[in-house]
């Protein structure tokens, strides 16, 4: 079943795994038409229903692979120059293998209205947010880590981006708080994270959820050569059996 994440504002669904919102796939050229015909563009925000929807987190579905490249492309050209530009370019990070290959292996989470299916054909902004999480090792040469745990105990977030239509309404917390919640699931004992020189604003987030910054420097292999980052862990408790 969803489950039900609570903030401070409001209430917003996370699709765990198996439950219906999660399962439901849709067919594309139905659901976001201007997307798959790239007859519209993506950033076009789309008309106001006046009335407030709920969040679902979910997984990406395979037919929606379009749609995912479109929002991060789109979110290339909309934060080019600003100070919490990701730095990120166009078919070399990330690359559409990158994301393809990250959609089909489920580590492509999405936050969409619940009533996204029923939405006017026109509506094209389909996607209020999107992030990668997935169970693998980070890679920061000399970082001092709180849990220096195996990598099958480490979960990392990336690629998050919020559309700036949707920004300052606390999505990109949500967002992580499901990654969180998720890597418990998982049993990791260390979740990791890098935020780029500069982006004051994520690194409040982060920290405001309890991340813990534990280094900076250049990221290995280099995504985005000649780019500092600051990294950030959030450790869970590890509990021994001789205590």
């Amino acid at each position: 079943e969803s489950r039900m994440v609570s903030t401070a504002r409001e209430d917003f669904t996370y699709a765990a795994p198996g439950s219906a919102y999660a399962a439901r796939s849709y067919p594309l050229p139905h659901l976001y038409p201007q997307a798959h015909n790239r007859q519209i563009p993506f950033g076009a925000q789309a008309p106001s229903t006046g009335r407030k929807q709920r969040m679902i987190v979910r997984k990406a579905q395979p037919l929606e692979f379009e749609v995912v490249m479109d929002f991060y492309n789109f979110m290339i050209d909309a934060t080019d120059g600003a100070p919490s530009s990701p730095r990120w370019e166009r078919d070399v990070h990330p690359t559409r293998d990158e994301i393809r290959t990250s959609i089909d292996a489920g580590q492509i989470m999405v936050a969409v209205h619940q009533d996204a299916a029923a939405t006017d054909p026109e509506d094209q902004n389909p996607l209020l947010a999107v992030m990668r999480l997935a169970q693998e090792p980070f890679y920061a040469p000399g970082t001092q880590w709180i849990n220096n745990v195996p990598d099958d105990l480490i979960s990392t977030i990336s690629l998050l981006a919020v559309h700036p239509s949707t920004q300052h309404q606390g999505i990109g917390r949500k967002m992580v708080r499901v990654a969180i919640a998720e890597s418990m699931g998982w049993g990791v004992k260390s979740i990791r994270l890098d935020c780029i020189e500069g982006n004051d604003q994520a690194a409040r987030l982060y920290e405001s959820l309890g991340f813990k910054k534990v280094g900076e420097g250049a990221l290995h292999p280099a995504t985005i050569p000649g780019v500092q980052f600051t990294v950030y862990e959030y450790a869970l408790p590890i509990i021994s059996l001789d205590d």
